[in-house]
């Protein structure tokens, strides 16, 4: 329960609630975006799909993500013991996608879970197999992360690899709090969401390479014979309907605001918050498992001083 669950996410709800409500006070149609924060260059970019937990179905979304997949998917997490998502996982390995797993080693230490659907993953769940046995017995490449400290003053307890993530296609980024195991998926308030982004894809990726997996590559300009230069150069995919076509998007968010995706430790993701919560001119509504970090909630209590109507949940 170290300090750095205040910094594992990217930017989670409170940047992202933060800056788009700082930007419709500060921004009109055709404006262009505050000074020092990013113009898209990648394509459009769009919400897929958000899920709050345990009302929706958050699992459900992750699976049918990676069963859409249609050339790569990329799946990088902490806590990881839900069997019917390894199962997707193996299934997508199975038709010929490129799949490559990032794990901490958290998720070597506790055993798969979930309902069992096929031959092999029940065999592993009965055998109290862990998703990483399991997905290497499968053929699906995995590595176990050990991230390496910032330097700074000796911590307790070794860094933690912390994303929830996967990205399906390079251009198809779905992350969010949740971790994969039964309890956080059916019982825990979460939230998860995916966006249409080539650049946040590729922020993800980037992220992965430089915790030095062997074979990490860029999906773009690559075919396996099912589409995927379309789906990396025209923003679409031959798949079961997990991404939409560019010019139908479901659902149109103004990711122009955003610099990133941000990741800890490189970044630090505190000034990241800060930065937008001093932008703030109306509103900042913060929801977060476990919020101490001083300088955090001292520019919480300056925005509120000076008339920003702020709410901590």
């Amino acid at each position: 329960k170290d300090h750095h669950f205040l910094r594992d996410m990217f930017c989670s709800l409170i940047a992202a609630a933060v800056l788009l409500q700082a930007a419709s006070m500060q921004r009109g149609p055709g404006e262009h975006a505050p000074k020092g924060l990013a113009e898209p260059e990648d394509g459009p970019e769009w919400l897929l799909d958000f899920a709050l937990g345990p009302r929706d179905e958050i699992p459900q979304l992750i699976i049918e993500q990676v069963d859409g997949a249609s050339c790569t998917l990329r799946v990088l997490a902490f806590w990881f013991t839900y069997l019917p998502i390894a199962d997707a996982i193996v299934r997508a390995h199975a038709r010929g996608i490129d799949v490559r797993v990032l794990l901490d080693a958290r998720s070597t230490t506790h055993k798969l879970e979930g309902a069992c659907s096929t031959r092999a993953g029940c065999a592993h769940l009965a055998a109290r197999r862990n998703v990483a046995q399991y997905l290497q017995s499968q053929g699906v490449p995995v590595q176990i992360i050990h991230p390496s400290a910032r330097p700074g003053p000796v911590r307790s307890r070794p860094p933690i690899f912390h994303p929830k993530a996967i990205v399906v296609d390079g251009v198809t980024a779905c992350f969010g709090s949740s971790n994969w195991y039964l309890r956080a998926l059916q019982e825990h308030d979460e939230h998860y969401l995916c966006v249409h982004s080539r650049r946040v894809a590729a922020g993800f990726e980037r992220f992965a390479a430089r915790r030095q997996i062997a074979g990490w590559s860029d999906p773009h300009a690559r075919s396996n014979g099912s589409g995927c230069e379309l789906c990396a150069d025209q923003l679409q995919c031959n798949s079961t309907g997990a991404h939409h076509t560019a010019d139908a998007p479901p659902q149109v968010l103004d990711f122009r605001l955003l610099a990133g995706p941000f990741f800890g430790p490189e970044s630090a993701l505190d000034e990241v918050w800060q930065k937008y919560i001093r932008a703030a001119r109306s509103r900042v509504r913060v929801v977060h498992w476990r919020l101490d970090w001083a300088p955090l909630v001292d520019d919480l209590r300056l925005a509120s001083r000076l008339g920003v109507n702020v709410s901590i949940f």
